[in-house]
């Protein structure tokens, strides 16, 4: 944990040095050339941390976004990896030998990993939608991925039906041992899985089942009727989290002993003020729910009653999470399993934290 808060530290002093540097008025241009930090992502060992910064460059069609993927090690050796005009959602391999990230392919967004002995990139996976986010199993033989399902267009022109679902998001599966299948969905098209601040689904620790959020269409308008289910690779099956049945939830996460999901959830079901109930991102608190039994409880209220997950430590003991604290900012806390264990503040840092660069392996 030591090594993931400094590096946080570093990098923010990395993109604001030209602002402090010089005694100057800074124009729009100047302001849009600065470095900025995109991602930061530890690797499972600890030994090495991948990060984006991204500046606007000028082309001949105007701005550009211009990113850049770096690798930095324990010796503080940083390596260039990457420019592209897109690089998002960084993911390491299981091994630490690669990282996997989304950018541009033929038509859409894709799937690409670098190798870290040689620097070669490739594209893993396209598809025939942007995919919006990925996971790769712990056994490193799977990777399961989010994308709109599309249907294909009527040459027709129809009114549109809203008893109907359009391009809801579902999960693929793709087995890395056989790139030459086609994905399969593993989630319906009648419901949308739901990203959040996360990938809106995590694998099991065995690699054997996968939780993941959804709701029945896709769309902000119903994100207030987000439940959670868990689905077994092998045949399948699904099954939904009881307590969500009634409690909207979102941004599930394995513990790393296999044995918990937390996830967030708005706790009481009322019928009065149904609406500004049911807005996690107003309201929510950390619930847990046990693997084993299929209880669920929740933890004890965060200061701000809007915590969001980022993961847990090594032990299965305690899951983090970031929230707004007043006019302060970001501010990262760790909480106890133990309902009525109070959250206990992390991070305490001089200065703005940028959430976007806040990433925690669940293992870490």
């Amino acid at each position: 944990m030591r090594f993931f808060f400094t590096l946080i530290s570093v990098l923010f002093s990395f993109c604001f040095i030209p602002a402090l540097a010089n005694d100057k008025i800074f124009t729009a241009d100047d302001v849009l050339s600065f470095y900025r930090i995109g991602q930061v992502l530890a690797s499972s060992d600890g030994k090495q941390v991948a990060y984006t910064t991204f500046k606007a460059k000028s082309t001949n069609n105007g701005k550009q976004w211009e990113y850049s993927l770096y690798v930095r090690d324990s010796f503080k050796k940083t390596q260039l990896l990457v420019n592209d005009d897109s690089i998002s959602s960084l993911i390491w391999s299981p091994d630490d030998k690669q990282i996997a990230f989304l950018a541009k392919g033929n038509k859409f967004q894709s799937i690409w990993r670098i190798n870290l002995n040689n620097h070669k990139r490739s594209k893993l996976v396209e598809f025939n939608s942007d995919i919006i986010a990925f996971r790769f199993s712990p056994d490193g033989k799977l990777i399961a991925f989010i994308a709109e399902d599309r249907k294909p267009l009527s040459p027709k022109i129809h009114l549109i039906d809203h008893s109907k679902n359009y391009n809801n998001t579902r999960i693929y599966l793709l087995h890395l041992n056989n790139m030459n299948v086609t994905p399969e969905p593993v989630t319906g098209n009648n419901y949308s899985v739901t990203p959040y601040f996360d990938a809106g689904f995590d694998w099991a620790p065995d690699s054997r089942s996968i939780v993941f959020s959804y709701q029945p269409r896709s769309g902000a308008n119903y994100e207030n009727k987000a439940k959670i289910a868990i689905i077994n690779v092998l045949n399948h099956r699904i099954t939904i989290i009881p307590y969500t049945e009634n409690h909207v939830s979102n941004q599930p996460i394995y513990s790393p002993n296999g044995k918990w999901i937390a996830f967030r959830s708005n706790e009481v079901a009322t019928t009065t003020f149904s609406e500004l109930n049911n807005y996690t991102d107003l309201y929510n608190k950390i619930c847990i729910f046990d693997v084993n039994t299929s209880n669920t409880y929740c933890l004890a209220n965060s200061f701000n009653e809007a915590p969001i997950n980022i993961g847990w430590d090594a032990q299965s003991t305690s899951i983090f999470f970031i929230e707004l604290y007043k006019s302060s900012g970001i501010r990262i806390y760790s909480q106890k399993l133990d309902p009525h264990s109070p959250p206990t503040l992390l991070s305490n840092i001089d200065g703005f934290i940028e959430n976007q660069t806040i990433t925690l392996n669940h293992g870490s």
